[in-house]
């Protein structure tokens, strides 16, 4: 994984910038989850669900701004199609996967990752 730029110095505030600005974009159920304690060279996941394929491209998209570039070394991970249901963007410091609902219903990264902490975010 690349490093990434910290705009506070703290991958978890940056998580939280990423998930305000999928919030404004009408991502559902977004979840943080500290992984710090349960992997290795994991720190952070952000899990979003997007109302369509279509909705999928659009929250992508809006991770790929070129201010958001300028910021950060976001590299797309394996699946960076939104017509699968699922991608997935390496922030350096935290990963973002953003799913249908079909598809976050059929991997269920909450539930493989439970022990992860659950970051607040909102307020």
């Amino acid at each position: 994984m690349s490093n990434a730029l910290l705009l506070h110095g703290d991958a978890s505030m940056d998580l939280v910038e990423i998930a305000r600005l999928l919030d404004e974009e009408k991502a559902q159920d977004i979840l943080l989850l500290d992984l710090t304690g349960v992997h290795n060279y994991l720190s952070y996941f952000l899990i979003a669900t997007a109302l369509s394929p279509l909705h999928l491209k659009k929250l992508y998209d809006s991770l790929h701004r070129p201010e958001l570039k300028k910021l950060y070394s976001i590299e797309d991970g394996a699946n960076a199609d939104p017509e699968s249901g699922w991608v997935i963007l390496d922030f350096g410091s935290f990963i973002v996967h953003l799913f249908t609902k079909e598809k976050r219903e059929l991997y269920k990264l909450e539930d493989l990752w439970s022990k992860a902490n659950v970051v607040p975010w909102k307020g």
